[in-house]
């Protein structure tokens, strides 16, 4: 916990820009050795510039300000002096070499030398330390994947894990948490909260940054809060379950705001957004009586063409226009496998039937997909969903050239009509549709992904976590979004592991266990106990008939 010497990190002032564009605003801001402190605010507040100003990522020079370590002024010329002073951070944007090992990542930069320093100077590496060390720090994080597994094999949770290996294998001194969360499963979130009290225990200083309220309130001592690139407000927290956030309402409050002591969760979500907030989710939409099921997907089964691995077994289900389908599971229940075969993903071989509106719709590649026009936002949006060295204006319009282009010359002017109207419509928040998109937040990231597949009016769209790394304002726009696509007559398949967003939002929700269909929750049946209940493999019968239907009645 905080003490009374001076603090163990603190940054004074600190300015930053982007082309003109100024993300902090003169922030000041401290963390104590022992404090988990919470770092809190919606896309694009600042707070993951920030920590890679005070981690080096942003050396001196780049920033206007102070960082001072102890008391006493610093100068990280790069990541490595950050990381020499004991500062490490895990990106919510994975940082990994994909071709390269679990081991090789882990020790990417500082690889152990073989022979002193003779060995050093022949560039020989001590492979026996490098593996042993990692094996260690992979068990404590317990996980069932090797060191010598290339990452690119890897789920996005697993390689989220790798990330947090990376710091914990440092020994840092204070550990900043970029979304640690949001592509772990919740074995693996309960398995990191015991890591970080573990690290709080000992004296380490751990910064988490969170959309994700209820981790916020169990995990932390304390919170700042930046909006629009400046310190708004924080304070100790209430040791209490925060209050549901909910949608923005018309009515703004004054730029400042005055905190309590002690902050709540309807405190923090109010300085984030700088409104009040009521009702998290828009009011669902029941499918009209007459909507008949038109998609309709029968025995899918899917393999993995890289190892062979079955992991789709046999499923059905259909959909239909006017409601939002959920597909929930465990990770490695075959949730982001199934949308990968309905879009024709390369990496997988399925068999089965699809049909759309009674005519043959199983696709072997994305060509197919757009043709039936089938759209697919994917979890990774960094390596799957997005060219992050395109303008937003180029990857709004990546999958629909075909609307604004004649003989393969592509409509300039047309092109940035359509990006602009998007931008309006997700609310993306950047300078102009030309601004690259490797320098919008994680959360506007997210909104370029979704518009490039509402761009092509899609008859199916399919959305894996849909919602990741997102602030509270930002899901409520996505979520009513998802309502207009449906008054449209979108078939929207959401697939996500927060369990009260598949409650909040869904008509249906499907529930798979191990590539199979573990059962169909439907109306009062859709709860947070019931999915679980399904996930973890108990039989559909135990949780009542009344809250339940089995998968093939609605067919």
């Amino acid at each position: 916990m905080a003490n009374s010497g001076p603090p163990l990190l603190e940054a004074r002032g600190i300015v930053k820009t982007f082309g003109g564009v100024r993300a902090l605003g003169g922030v000041s801001f401290r963390v104590d050795a022992g404090e988990v402190l919470a770092l809190c605010g919606e896309n694009g507040a600042g707070k993951s510039t920030l920590m890679k100003v005070l981690s080096g990522v942003y050396p001196q020079g780049d920033f206007e300000g102070d960082i001072l370590w102890k008391g006493s002024a610093v100068a990280f010329r790069g990541t490595r002096d950050a990381e020499a002073v004991g500062i490490g951070i895990i990106h919510q944007e994975l940082n990994l070499f994909r071709e390269l090992t679990v081991a090789e990542n882990l020790f990417a930069g500082h690889l152990p030398s073989l022979g002193g320093a003779l060995g050093a100077k022949l560039g020989l590496v001590d492979w026996g330390t490098v593996e042993a060390q990692a094996a260690s720090v992979l068990a404590d994080l317990g996980v069932t994947f090797s060191p010598r597994d290339r990452v690119a094999d890897l789920s996005v949770g697993d390689s989220q894990m790798v990330e947090i290996a990376k710091a914990l294998l440092k020994n840092s001194k204070v550990v900043i948490f970029d979304e640690p969360t949001s592509a772990l499963s919740n074995r693996e979130v309960e398995r990191l909260f015991g890591i970080i009290d573990a690290l709080r225990a000992k004296g380490t200083a751990c910064v988490y940054i969170s959309h994700k309220m209820d981790e916020v309130f169990r995990l932390c001592d304390r919170v700042v809060v930046l909006r629009d690139g400046k310190s708004v407000g924080g304070g100790p927290l209430k040791r209490l379950e925060p209050q549901r956030p909910a949608h923005v309402s018309e009515a703004s409050e004054p730029a400042t705001f005055e905190a309590p002591r002690s902050l709540d969760g309807h405190d923090v979500v109010k300085l984030m957004v700088g409104r009040e907030l009521s009702n998290y989710y828009p009011p669902r939409r029941a499918p009209e009586a007459s909507a008949t099921f038109d998609l309709k997907v029968d025995s899918l089964s899917t393999r993995r063409r890289l190892d062979g691995k079955v992991v789709v077994d046999n499923v059905s289900f259909q959909a239909r226009r006017g409601e939002i389908l959920g597909l929930a599971g465990m990770m490695g229940s075959g949730r982001s496998e199934i949308f990968y075969s309905l879009f024709g993903h390369p990496d997988y071989d399925a068999t089965g039937s699809v049909s759309l509106e009674g005519v043959d719709a199983h696709v072997t590649g994305v060509d197919e997909a757009l043709e039936h026009r089938i759209g697919l936002v994917p979890e990774d949006r960094k390596h799957l969903g997005l060219h992050l060295g395109m303008s937003i204006q180029q990857n709004v319009s990546m999958a629909s050239l075909f609307r604004i282009s004649r003989l393969g010359v592509i409509d300039a002017a047309a092109e940035l009509e359509r990006a602009n109207r998007y931008v309006r419509k997700l609310r993306i928040k950047a300078p102009d549709a030309e601004t690259t998109v490797s320098n919008l937040s994680g959360g506007n990231q997210q909104k370029v992904a979704l518009a490039k597949w509402v761009a092509i009016h899609p008859r199916v769209l399919l959305l894996d976590e849909p919602t990741r790394g997102v602030d509270v304002g930002a899901k409520f726009e996505i979520y009513q979004l998802l309502n207009e696509l449906v008054d449209e007559g979108v078939r929207v398949i959401v697939a996500s592991s927060e369990l009260p967003e598949l409650v909040g939002i869904c008509n249906r929700v499907l529930v798979l266990n191990g590539g199979k269909v573990a059962g169909e929750l439907e109306g009062a049946g859709v709860s947070p106990e019931n999915i679980m209940s399904l996930a973890a493999g108990a039989p559909q019968s135990s949780i009542g008939a009344s809250a339940a239907v089995n998968a093939s009645a609605s067919h």
